[in-house]
């Protein structure tokens, strides 16, 4: 594990209703702590809190290196004032959301004082950042914060909290989830090594504290 606290948060304001937002369809604004993010209004919220994950995780990973501690909207504000969420038009004119742009995010950690960048990466990899002391956001599907198979690599952003290892390999990837569906698939959430290369796209944030 990270030899310090990692703070979890989720990208809904109250963390139990994601999967009554994301699952249920329930109306984002009926969240009774929605005010808390930092959006203006409940239409924001609504619209940030199924986009929001990347900026979740550039928040958790400041907070843990003893950066300061920012609302969930402002971090987005942070992110769009650098065009760091992608939006593209496919061949048939349709906009398709790409999601938050590692660059972009590793720029914002940056920026609170910390070392960071993206990189391409494998599991052996995200358990040489743990031993380093060094915290990786990666791309995964969100389908490993619910019981679903998984169909997709990618899409969903969560922060590595610790690996674990059985006869010198990876055996599990501990992770912070903001769209973790029940509790024990949000905080620390042990993937088993098979399920999380499934879900996987190869894609870190790697972020540390600075040295020298």
């Amino acid at each position: 594990m990270i030899p310090y606290h990692v703070p979890y948060y989720a990208q809904a304001a109250s963390p139990d209703w994601i999967g009554r937002i994301l699952d249920e369809h329930i109306p984002a604004e009926q969240d009774p702590a929605w005010n808390a993010y930092g959006a203006v209004s409940a239409d924001e919220y609504t619209w940030w809190v199924t986009r929001a994950c990347g900026m979740v995780c550039v928040k958790m990973v400041v907070e843990a290196l003893g950066g300061p501690k920012i609302r969930v909207m402002d971090w987005v504000r942070r992110g769009l004032a650098k065009n760091g969420y992608m939006i593209e038009q496919d061949a048939y004119g349709d906009w398709i959301e790409k999601g938050w742009l590692h660059n972009c995010m590793a720029e914002l950690i940056e920026e609170a004082g910390f070392r960071a960048h993206a990189r391409e990466a494998n599991v052996d990899d995200l358990a040489i950042q743990v031993r380093h002391d060094r915290l990786s956001i990666a791309s995964v599907s969100y389908e490993i914060g619910t019981n679903l198979p998984i169909t997709q690599r990618g899409g969903h952003l969560v922060v590595v909290t610790g690996v674990e290892a059985l006869d010198g390999k990876v055996a599990a990837v501990k992770v912070h989830n903001p769209s973790g569906r029940t509790e024990s698939l949000r905080v620390n959430a042990r993937i088993p090594v098979d399920r999380f290369k499934q879900a996987f796209k190869n894609r870190i944030i790697v972020a540390e504290k600075q040295t020298g």
